[in-house]
């Protein structure tokens, strides 16, 4: 009989079906360990006492020498959740995190929430317990049926952010409930999950099946279906895409597929305003470096590949009269969300770049057997040319772009990107000037050159607080190897747990560099009083509730309490020096943190 992988504490008598027994600790990292997790995420909390254990008696059964699955400490929820999610944004695959019974939900729900709009697969566990002391041999403590009782739980908290979730009642549940829960979370649609585990059951023995790793298969629309969206394909002759998220963000794989569907159709990309990820070359000729809400009108295709909200308002008067409109989604028309108020006439549900691909390659056969036209060479020309004139104008922008009192957002993202190494992974979590940096980090660093290799990962997704978090789980799962810096507007840092994050940098040697973009304010709130009240009390007398940051913090001196390295720059002619400083701390194991005071 092969070894039992969650068996590590030696056989208990079982229950006469091939079962072992061991704590329910014991078990957990054997589960990890076999379904090939590598790392745990906890928020601890004392009735984590049987987990710690368990990994203290791993490290001496290793040898001392640290092997998956790896577990982390960290100072807050907000930063567990996001580490799991930046690791699988890379990687694709979920890590667990622990987060302490229902506060610790409470307190990770926006990273959930955002994981579940990013559809960020993680499995997220919550001890809590059921005997609360009335047992003297699980006692977990005086605080828990004075101060950790929640009459709803971490389960029912947690089914308002996850995918999934739900409280384990009998200790055999425990290993078979993981499995499950981990084949929930990277399912399509992808998502975070949860399961509430009493103390009770981490602690004492539960019964483990001897059962392989149990993983989800890739979903592809029919072929039926596919030919019923090749059809309309077929007969476009000015077509258009718009994605935000149709490729995971380290998916080299993913993104040929979507190249080869683009360049098939003939069709310009168009990405959300926020999009998550470069799922589409932005130097490619078919690339379209502006917002698709002006050329709404001229197509009588659309393919939605992976968004959101692919274009704004929602309203359908933006359409040509007989537009047909094709969404591709992990779950088209999004049955998560309280709204979908976009004109959508076909539908394909799985995998968005495998059922591109297969569009693709049957629209291909087609054009191959004649039975199809060739794509419509003029509105790739059309394109092309277009596309080729906006990026120009974009960057005779840049080059002239000057601020008096402090460094133009375009200033900042052309040095990072000449000085960046190639590789690096860039997370923002920006928006007043988010346009400006996918100009300025995806496109070429002077004319005729080549586009840097960057790798792409939003670092936010409504909620704000989480850029950094993610920015670390990045950097975990592309080791030593590749930088990453992560772009924090001075407004969405104040929303990051700090301490937290600076610690773990300090504490586990992860070396990032943040960029602080500091507009010395909220700007993006002032934005809806500039629209509706242009001549208003707020704007006649500059007085702006909403986006106010004063005085303006010194963001870099907060790195050396944690031993990281700070730079505060205001000058342009000063930002490729302190970033060569900032990186060569990078390299000495120290994270950085770059405060550039910039506009917009």
């Amino acid at each position: 009989m092969a070894d039992n992988l969650y068996n590590r504490g030696g056989s208990i008598e079982g229950d006469g079906h091939d079962r072992a027994s061991t704590s329910g600790a014991d078990a957990l990292i054997g589960f990890a360990k076999a379904h090939d997790i590598d790392f745990i995420f906890c928020s601890p909390i004392a009735v984590m006492a049987p987990v710690w254990e368990a990994f203290a008696a791993k490290a001496i059964d290793d040898g001392g020498v640290e092997t998956t699955p790896r577990y982390r400490n960290c100072r807050h929820e907000l930063l567990a959740v996001g580490l799991a999610h930046g690791y699988a944004r890379v990687t694709g695959k979920p890590q667990i995190v622990f987060l302490p019974t229902g506060l610790g939900v409470l307190n990770g729900a926006m990273g959930l929430r955002s994981a579940l709009q990013e559809r960020t697969p993680m499995l997220v566990l919550s001890p809590d317990t059921i005997t609360y002391g009335t047992d003297k041999t699980c006692d977990p403590g005086c605080e828990w049926p004075s101060l950790l009782v929640d009459h709803h739980g971490p389960a029912a908290y947690g089914q308002l952010a996850t995918k999934w979730a739900r409280e384990l009642k009998m200790p055999h549940e425990l290993v078979p409930e993981l499995r499950r829960a981990l084949y929930f979370a990277d399912s399509i649609p992808r998502g975070p999950v949860l399961l509430q585990i009493p103390f009770e059951f981490l602690k004492n023995p539960v019964p483990v099946p001897r059962e392989q790793a149990f993983t989800g298969s890739v979903t592809v629309a029919s072929d039926a279906d596919l030919d019923k969206v090749v059809k309309l394909l077929v007969n476009a002759r000015a077509p258009l895409v718009i994605t935000e998220h149709a490729a995971r963000s380290n998916d080299r794989g993913a993104r040929a597929k979507f190249l080869s569907f683009v360049e098939e159709l003939g069709a310009p990309v168009f990405e959300f305003i926020n999009p998550t990820t470069e799922s589409f070359p932005r130097s490619h000729p078919l690339y379209a470096p502006t917002a698709v809400e002006a050329h709404l009108g001229e197509a009588d295709l659309i393919v939605v590949a992976g968004s959101n909200a692919p274009w704004h308002p929602p309203r359908p008067e933006a359409l040509a009269e007989g537009c047909v409109v094709v969404v591709v989604d992990e779950d088209p028309l999004r049955p998560r969300a309280p709204f979908w108020g976009y004109r959508s006439d076909a539908g394909l549900a799985g995998d968005i770049c495998e059922n591109l691909k297969l569009l693709a390659d049957k629209l291909k056969a087609l054009r191959a057997r004649g039975e199809a036209p060739p794509r419509n060479a003029a509105h790739v020309a059309l394109w092309t040319e277009r596309n080729a004139a906006i990026r120009s104008a974009k960057r005779t922008a840049a080059k002239n772009a000057r601020q008096k009192d402090c460094v133009h957002s375009s200033q900042l993202y052309s040095a990072m990107n000449r000085l960046l190494p190639a590789g690096s992974a860039v997370v923002d979590e920006i928006i007043a000037s988010l346009p400006l940096l996918i100009e300025g980090m995806f496109s070429a660093v002077g004319e005729g050159e080549p586009q840097k290799d960057f790798l792409h990962v939003r670092g936010w997704a409504g909620a704000l607080g989480t850029g950094i978090p993610i920015a670390l789980g990045c950097k975990l799962a592309l080791g030593p190897e590749r930088a990453v810096c992560c772009f924090v507007g001075d407004g969405a840092f104040h929303y990051t747990p700090i301490p937290a994050c600076f610690g773990f940098c300090q504490q586990y040697a992860v070396p990032i560099l943040i960029v602080v973009c500091n507009n010395r304010g909220l700007v993006s709130q002032s934005w809806n009083i500039h629209k509706y009240y242009p001549h208003g009390a707020a704007v006649t007398s500059n007085r702006f509730l909403g986006p106010d940051i004063t005085p303006t913090p010194a963001y870099a001196a907060l790195a050396a309490a944690y031993g990281g390295h700070g730079e505060t720059v205001a000058d342009a002619s000063q930002l490729d020096a302190a970033i060569g400083r900032c990186l060569a701390a990078m390299k000495d194991g120290r994270f950085a943190v770059l405060d550039v005071l910039c506009e917009p």
